[in-house]
């Protein structure tokens, strides 16, 4: 399977450290051409004020394909985007920590938070990508590298990688020195280690059931008029999905596959692991009756005839449609060290939620059990909570999402809390309380 080889690669970092510049010139590197008087950048930001600001606003992916490599880069934006960086590393095998030999000191203070997020999602391998090393003030130095890579090294060690789970590559991304290739007497001739590029199919890749009911996340939807199509994009996370499928939302509402797509090619069906495109076909209008206000009109519209473009939304999942189903999660229980500094849970009673895909807002009952770092209880329902401390956490769901226990289906239990694009907690789900979904169908899906 062609999807199952490529390796999805999330590059991610500070604003400015040269993300976008380093994926350009790979792009170059595969005969793309550059627009005359445009920077090489131009070929991923393509957005009029991401070319005016010199920085990428939206997360985008390219495709990096030759006769020995296939990736698929995801471009981030920085840390102030949380949300949109998340969804791309939900969904990679591997996770470039791209940073600026020229690092400035404020960088190095967000650095824990980039870090957090591959560690809470599972991911198994990093490369830490030291750009910039072409600069004035750099000039190829050994001692400046090794100095930022001992500083790092000591925030991805509080995080919980092993030195053997990271790899330092020094790279320049103007020449793709240590990108591509290496020069034996070039001024990096200190570097021992493989170029990027060969260094990436070291990387440990998921294994995704196949054997289960199917279910997908959906970083990204996309809505085409001129087709009346939705396209959910994401990665199936565990069974099989076919052309005429029957598949559910959270809410219930069941809706039928009309093609699939990976990366622009139509295929029958696709299992656990691959990261494809599912279309589906969009409702006809709804005659809007004299008389009646907008809003009965949009619940009668909604009621009646559901659209995908209404329900198939960005951070929803898909599962296949079989008696018994899990719905939105309602109440769940989660186990998550503490990474603020001492708080009351009323400062951050209604934290941002991240799990998998889904983002939304969830409130915390309570605060249970607090244990030390041996495991021990130090207290039961304290309402106030240090750095360091791990906390079982009532909580209970505002938006629609389904969430899974970690030990049943850990890609959809890993969980962390942000307040502010500040990450304040992380950790599993140890419990979920759903409720069953009653499966209402659309005109489409009965006829099935």
């Amino acid at each position: 399977n062609m999807d199952q080889e490529r390796l999805h690669v999330s590059v991610i970092g500070p604003s400015s450290a040269g993300k976008s510049t380093l994926i350009a010139s790979l792009l170059v590197h595969t005969g793309q051409p550059v627009p005359n008087g445009k920077p090489v950048r131009s070929l991923v930001d393509k957005g009029p004020f991401e070319r005016i600001m010199g920085r990428s606003l939206h997360c985008s992916y390219h495709v990096y394909q030759t006769d020995l490599h296939n990736y698929v880069f995801y471009d981030n934006p920085g840390v102030r985007h949380i949300r949109r960086t998340a969804r791309s590393v939900s969904i990679a095998d591997t996770v470039i920590l791209h940073l600026s030999a020229e690092m400035p000191e404020s960088d190095l203070k967000s650095l824990r938070q980039f870090a957090l997020m591959p560690y809470v999602y599972g991911i198994k391998q990093i490369f830490v990508v030291v750009s910039k090393m072409d600069s004035e003030r750099v000039k190829y130095s050994q001692e400046k590298f090794r100095s930022l890579q001992q500083q790092i090294q000591d925030v991805l060690h509080r995080v919980g990688y092993k030195p053997a789970q990271v790899t330092y590559i020094p790279v320049s991304a103007t020449t793709l020195e240590n990108v591509t290739h290496k020069q034996e007497n070039g001024p990096m001739s200190w570097y021992e280690g493989a170029p990027l590029i060969y260094a990436l199919q070291t990387a440990p890749q998921n294994v995704y059931p196949t054997d289960q009911p199917f279910m997908m996340a959906i970083p990204r939807r996309y809505h085409t008029n001129r087709e009346n199509t939705t396209t959910a994009f994401g990665r199936i996370l565990s069974g099989k999905v076919s052309e005429g499928m029957t598949v559910v939302t959270p809410k219930g509402v069941e809706f039928v596959v009309k093609s699939i797509q990976t990366f622009g090619t139509n295929i029958k069906s696709a299992e656990a692991g691959e990261v494809v495109g599912i279309r589906f076909k969009t409702r006809g209008a709804v005659t809007k009756v004299k008389g009646e206000k907008q809003w009965q009109f949009k619940a009668r519209a909604l009621e009646t005839r559901p659209d995908p473009r209404y329900h198939i939304l960005s951070g929803s999942t898909l599962c296949e449609a079989s008696p018994g189903l899990p719905a939105a999660t309602e109440d769940f229980h989660c186990k998550v060290i503490i990474m603020k500094r001492k708080f009351n849970i009323e400062d951050y009673s209604i934290p941002t939620m991240r799990a998998h895909v889904a983002c939304g807002p969830v409130r915390w009952v309570a605060f249970e059990k607090v244990f030390d770092r041996k495991g021990n209880v130090k207290a039961e329902n304290p309402l106030v909570v240090s750095k360091g401390d791990v906390v079982h956490i009532r909580c209970k769901c505002l938006f629609p999402a389904l969430l899974q226990p970690h030990t049943d289906f850990p890609s959809m239990g890993r969980i962390f809390f942000h307040f502010n694009d500040e990450i304040i907690a992380a950790g599993v789900v140890l419990r979920s309380d759903g409720a069953i979904s009653s499966g209402r169908k659309t005109k489409a899906a009965t006829r099935c």
